[in-house]
């Protein structure tokens, strides 16, 4: 194997451990990310509330 072909893999493969190592240390239950769900539940309800029902188109 060519050594730039080598060295290449080997870099990705130690960004990839980099980067789970680093995704499996945030904190998804913590105050900000629950209090940002409930605001997008809660904009999402709004919107579904606002927007106009529409009536399915029959084949008829």
């Amino acid at each position: 194997m060519d050594p730039v072909i080598a060295a290449l893999v080997t870099f990705l493969i130690l960004n990839l451990m980099l980067v789970t190592a680093m995704l499996r240390r945030i904190d998804l239950n913590n105050e900000s990310v629950i209090a940002w769900e409930r605001e997008q539940a809660l904009a999402e309800a709004a919107a579904t509330a606002l927007s106009p029902e529409v009536e399915p188109v029959t084949g008829n």
